[in-house]
């Protein structure tokens, strides 16, 4: 009877504790990363868009905004912005949003994104920046991953 009570009491502290911790780990939004050529802030949304706060279902959907900004010395030209997330249950990815970006709407190389949503069952966001480099005469693009975990 002496030795039933410590065996009992250990398998209910066995499974009363916790063993599946590494979600823990995973960097978390809003998150910025930066390279030698960009950094990319997925950061809070602009509360200045009321439409967007009431058709967004804060039960379904994250809002965030998404900034970059050209870190690099050399004269580069910022071409096409695009942002997707990951279809969960599928080996595909969901495109959020993509920003063609010509000299008339976007003089620099920074670029600001108000606000999108992303999906709670996703876990990553994927933002993906092209850019040519202007002293180059071939116009060859040149492209940059940037994933961030949820």
């Amino acid at each position: 009877m002496k030795l039933i009570f410590p065996l009992v009491f250990m398998s209910v502290l066995l499974f009363l504790t916790p063993f599946n911790t590494s979600a823990a780990t995973l960097e978390k939004l809003p998150s910025a990363e930066t390279t030698k050529n960009w950094k990319v802030v997925v950061g809070k949304p602009d509360t200045n868009n009321p439409k967007l706060n009431k058709s967004t279902n804060p039960d379904l959907y994250n809002v965030f905004s998404l900034d970059i900004k050209n870190v690099s010395d050399e004269k580069i030209k910022l071409e096409k912005v695009e942002a997707y997330r990951e279809e969960p249950k599928l080996d595909t990815q969901y495109e959020l949003f993509t920003a063609e970006l010509n000299k008339e709407k976007y003089s620099s190389n920074n670029f600001h994104f108000q606000n999108f949503g992303l999906s709670k069952k996703s876990s990553y966001l994927k933002v993906v920046v092209t850019w040519t480099k202007e002293d180059d005469n071939t116009e060859r693009k040149y492209r940059e991953e940037f994933i961030f975990q949820q």
